[in-house]
């Protein structure tokens, strides 16, 4: 079998051109990537750091994310961070103290934690009720200066299946 005039480098080349070419248009047009939240692992035992991570910023714009979560008695709770992207366009919420929101220090617990109920006709302070045998479920968010948005689902358990 005879080879063509050009290598496998040269196609290989070829194709990062092409497939690099969307994003490096997208960055030329002022477009950020898609805009992507995602937390790792998905499934946590309580009181295990995990990675919260959004992807698809411009450098320097700010996002807010979001965490919403029903206890064991159906009271809505939720919090809301704002954080600026670094110069890559990301977000980690471990590493990245929030501009604005409910704390002001980089904590991965920090949108947990800082949750609130939403719309608690309660006049005395109540405590998030836990599922203590199945866990609980928060949902995160984030929400960019455009107005695009993406979620994800993370959930902490108190006993491993393993």
């Amino acid at each position: 079998m005879k080879k063509g005039p050009f290598g496998r480098g040269a196609a290989l080349w070829a194709l990062f051109v092409l497939l690099g070419g969307g994003l490096a248009q997208a960055v030329a047009d002022g477009r950020a990537p898609e805009l992507k939240i995602a937390v790792s692992p998905s499934v946590a035992l309580y009181g295990t750091p995990f990675s919260l991570k959004v992807t698809g910023l411009r450098p320097g714009e700010q996002a807010a994310i979001k965490a919403v979560s029903t206890d064991a008695r159906k009271i809505l709770w939720e919090s809301t961070a704002v954080f600026e992207a670094d110069a890559a366009g990301a977000v980690d919420a471990a590493r990245q103290a929030p501009v604005s929101g409910g704390y002001g220090e980089a904590d991965i617990f920090g949108l947990l934690w800082s949750m609130k109920p939403v719309n608690s006709n309660s006049q005395k302070r109540i405590g998030y009720r836990d599922d203590e045998v199945n866990g609980w479920t928060v949902d995160f968010s984030v929400s960019d200066s455009a107005g695009a948005t993406a979620s994800t689902r993370f959930r902490c358990v108190y006993q491993s299946n393993r």
